[in-house]
């Protein structure tokens, strides 16, 4: 993120921005524990669940929308488009993973 920051002309902010999108991450874990255990335990049934992990995603893009417009000081526009970049590297690097996590 680094070359997107430069790019966008945010190097001043960048720690700001890198210790906020990793507590965005710790939020996300614990959000996604708590569904898992819902879902592994039986108190939640298979169509709650998907309700439940589609309203905590949609939460969680907003979320992290709000900390990266917070933390670079920039409109909601340009925190849109850098969470699209950062979620297409994240599909990326999670594509070209995958098959080693089969092995």
């Amino acid at each position: 993120m680094i070359f997107i920051s430069k790019l966008f002309k945010l190097t001043e902010r960048y720690i700001q921005f890198i210790i906020a999108i990793n507590w965005i991450s710790v939020v996300e874990i614990l959000i996604y524990f708590a569904l898992t255990g819902l879902a592994t335990t039986g108190l939640a049934s298979s169509e709650i669940f998907l309700s439940l992990n589609f309203i905590s995603f949609i939460y969680i893009l907003s979320y992290s929308t709000f900390v990266i417009r917070t933390a670079l000081e920039i409109p909601w526009v340009t925190a849109i488009a850098l969470l699209v970049i950062q979620l297409i590297i994240e599909f990326i690097i999670l594509a070209g993973t995958a098959p080693l996590a089969t092995v």
